[in-house]
């Protein structure tokens, strides 16, 4: 009975594995729907499935991580699973620190750029 399940269980996988698109066809859906909140959304979440073995794929999908962080325009509600995927991409966390370290440096760099002096005297009150 226990191996009739592992079986059922193993087929189940390999069908899934047949649905899901790969970890290219993915990132390419995602970058041509970087406007749409709900479909990135949506594909960020069926990449929590993706088999990330592929280290061309990780790549991708970390580029493309990287690139809708820095969007103005991607809703804030979708870096949870941004930073999800860049936790499984990157499991060693010294490597997640640096990245994300990165970005930030690449946000703040041109917000900087139209800091008034007063705006940047007030933030460096408050980062003391």
């Amino acid at each position: 009975r226990l191996r009739a399940s592992v079986g059922r269980v193993a087929r189940a996988a390999d069908e899934l594995d047949e649905l899901l698109p790969t970890v290219p066809v993915l990132c390419h859906f995602a970058n041509k729907q970087q406007e749409n909140f709900y479909v990135c959304h949506e594909l960020f979440q069926v990449a929590d499935m993706i088999d990330l073995a592929d280290e061309g794929g990780r790549q991708l999908l970390a580029t493309l991580s990287r690139e809708l962080l820095l969007s103005p325009t991607m809703s804030d509600e979708i870096v949870p699973l941004l930073a999800a995927q860049l936790r499984r991409i990157y499991p060693q966390e010294d490597s997640l620190v640096q990245l994300l370290l990165e970005i930030i440096a690449e946000v703040r760099e041109p917000l900087e750029l139209f800091l008034t002096p007063e705006a940047e005297e007030a933030l460096r009150l408050q980062t003391d």
